[in-house]
């Protein structure tokens, strides 16, 4: 199976990306480059793993490969975005395995967070909550 363009659309939105130019602007392409993605054409690798890795999804995720292959209704793809997200939250950023417990706990919550800076933001909240010092997040990215 190709790339599955409606999935793109769909996480993008989900993301709060409105306008594909958001997300164009996001990875420093024209914003044809994400028309051609959500109509499912493949222009360019590069550019697409950027895409993926912006938006935080696997690449098997937008060829409906792996775990969330049958991820069809708008629930299971949150589902499978907020987890993708809480993956690149706790591969990208130092993340104590106290908070990525705490964190993990949520999943499958239809209002866990859908972005990996969503997943930050909770962790901090969490932190404040139950009276500990607020996590020392350091972005892993430059």
């Amino acid at each position: 199976m190709g790339l599955d363009g409606s999935r793109l659309k769909s996480l993008r939105e989900m993301k709060g990306l409105r306008r594909q130019q958001a997300l164009a602007d996001l990875v420093g392409v024209p914003q044809s480059h994400i028309c051609d993605l959500e109509k499912g054409k493949l222009r360019n690798e590069e550019i697409f793993l950027r895409v993926a890795d912006e938006l935080d999804c696997t690449t098997d995720f937008l060829f409906r490969r792996g775990p969330f292959k049958n991820a069809d209704t708008p629930e299971l793809l949150r589902a499978a975005g907020s987890r993708m997200a809480f993956d690149s939250f706790v591969e990208r950023l130092n993340v104590t395995a106290l908070e990525k417990e705490r964190c993990r706990r949520v999943l499958g919550h239809p209002y866990a967070p859908v972005t990996a800076d969503g997943w930050k933001a909770f962790a901090e909240m969490v932190a404040l909550a139950v009276g500990s010092q607020p996590p020392r997040i350091r972005a892993a990215r430059a």
